[in-house]
């Protein structure tokens, strides 16, 4: 019954506004790797790097974003009211 009723009901301007931001927030994510990428050759330039070590520096930074994404996200447990 809920999912007839589900699939049938048009997509409201919430729903639309949601996968929007959402959406947008993917192009965010995407960004920083891009920029990094586009800016490589002048970072390695500028500060003398090799190219083993602008490869470190690259993923010491994603490395920081997959910690700070898991220390910022919500814990499931405080979802489900586990104490």
């Amino acid at each position: 019954m809920i999912t007839a009723r589900i699939s049938q009901a048009p997509m409201s301007g919430y729903q639309w506004l949601i996968v929007a931001l959402c959406t947008f927030m993917n192009c965010l994510d995407g960004f920083d790797v891009m920029a990094v990428a586009f800016t490589g050759p002048s970072v390695t330039d500028a500060f003398g790097l090799s190219g083993s070590e602008f490869g470190l520096l690259v993923s010491v930074g994603l490395i920081g974003m997959a910690i700070g994404s898991m220390l910022l996200a919500p814990s499931p447990t405080s979802s489900a009211g586990v104490r």
